[in-house]
């Protein structure tokens, strides 16, 4: 969940390599402090259209 490219990155000699967990030329970055949920999306996931999902679509970041 948290690695990125190695290129960019600030002082990439002091990361730790991602190896087969995070793939070819990635490195592990800090954690995130707070908890996350992750949601994944493929095209086989229905999509539910509500009116909150279209407030966020026209709006931004809008909850209720």
């Amino acid at each position: 969940m948290f690695s990125r490219l190695r290129a960019g990155t600030y002082r990439p000699a002091a990361l730790t390599d991602a190896g087969d967990e995070g793939g070819p030329g990635r490195v592990f970055i800090q954690e995130c402090p707070y908890d996350f949920m992750i949601l994944y999306r493929n095209k086989g996931t229905p999509i539910r259209m509500d009116d909150y999902v279209a407030a966020h679509l026209r709006f931004g970041h809008y909850g209720s």
